[in-house]
């Protein structure tokens, strides 16, 4: 019995060993299953962590990329500001100067209208002076001739030519005082018949008082004549000196004024033409003045315009240039740039 129960024993004990073994091997196969599972979900899950911190990562990259950006993109506006305010001040100035060259090119037209009618007016003072010394000319010529035509006066005998002759002046126009003029008393003896006027001796068997106002016969070639003026002198330097100087030139002795005659008419003619004259160079002077300083302010100024149109374009080029850099460095913000760009 004992060994029965022993038996029975043992096979029971054997059973339930076997039973707890199949127990334990199935717990023990599916803690396996559920380990490895386990340790998959581990690995996954650290995986998943290192994505985790990745993104992380990623993300505050991308937040300082997006940072950078907009500061590039509002310095990039800022640039396009500024570059739209020198744009407009450029084109400002390029205005100002396309005004200034208007103003210029008026006043270049203005200037050579002057200018012309300077040449006008030269051109008819000209011919005016040309009128004029033709006719200076021909009161020469008229003066000379008259000189030379004229009949010298003759000398009175002893004293009483000193009074009773007034020697005449180089003109035509310059008569002699011959009729209508009483007779002065001679202090010396000389003939009654003869003429008090022109200090003549007449002839009593020859002339008698109406044949004294009659027009003057030639000279005797043995009477000595009055001094007559030479005209050895430049007319210019004739016209200039007085007419009482002419007088006493021809007759020292004579206390008497001559009436007035043509001299004073020429040396009228003579004193406007110069005043004319030198008005006429001092406007021309003037004119020319005035021109040439037209000139160095027109080409000062188109210095300036050229001046100011090569700033202008050296200021858009830079413009340019860096527009195109900021697109170049900033391809994300390139589409808000082109499109705040003119």
């Amino acid at each position: 019995r004992l060994e029965d129960l022993r038996r029975d024993l043992s096979e029971s004990f054997n059973s339930q060993l076997k039973a707890k073994q199949a127990s334990f091997e199935a717990s023990l196969s599916e803690s396996y299953i559920s380990k490895n599972i386990h340790q998959e979900k581990l690995q996954e899950l650290q995986e998943v962590m290192f994505r985790l911190d990745d993104t992380e990562m990623q993300l505050l990259g991308m937040s300082e990329d997006q940072a950078r950006l907009k500061k590039q993109l509002q310095d990039a506006e800022t640039a396009v500001q500024s570059m739209r305010k020198t744009l407009d001040e450029t084109t400002l100035q390029a205005s100002k100067a396309a005004i200034e060259r208007t103003k210029a090119l008026n006043e270049k037209r203005q200037l050579e209208d002057e200018l012309k009618h300077c040449q006008d007016d030269l051109r008819d003072t000209k011919e005016e002076k040309n009128a004029l010394n033709a006719k200076l000319q021909e009161i020469q010529g008229q003066l000379q001739l008259a000189t030379q035509q004229r009949t010298p006066p003759k000398r009175l005998n002893s004293s009483a030519g000193a009074e009773g002759s007034i020697a005449s002046g180089y003109t035509s126009e310059e008569l002699l005082l011959v009729a209508g003029r009483p007779a002065k008393p001679e202090r010396t003896s000389r003939p009654e018949n003869s003429s008090p006027d022109l200090g003549i001796e007449s002839d009593a068997g020859r002339h008698s008082h109406t044949e004294s106002q009659a027009p003057l016969p030639a000279p005797s070639p043995a009477r000595p004549l009055l001094k007559t003026l030479e005209l050895t002198r430049s007319m210019s330097n004739l016209l200039m000196e007085p007419k009482e100087e002419a007088i006493q030139e021809l007759n020292p002795t004579s206390a008497t004024t001559t009436p007035p005659h043509d001299c004073a008419k020429i040396e009228a003619d003579y004193a406007e033409l110069k005043r004319r004259y030198k008005q006429t160079r001092r406007h021309l002077e003037l004119a020319y003045d005035s021109i040439k300083s037209a000139n160095r302010r027109k080409e000062r100024l188109e210095q300036d315009i050229k001046q100011q149109i090569q700033k202008t374009n050296v200021v858009l080029k830079t413009v340019r240039t860096n527009m195109t850099n900021e697109l170049e460095k900033s391809p994300s913000g390139g589409e808000v740039v082109r499109k705040s760009v003119p």
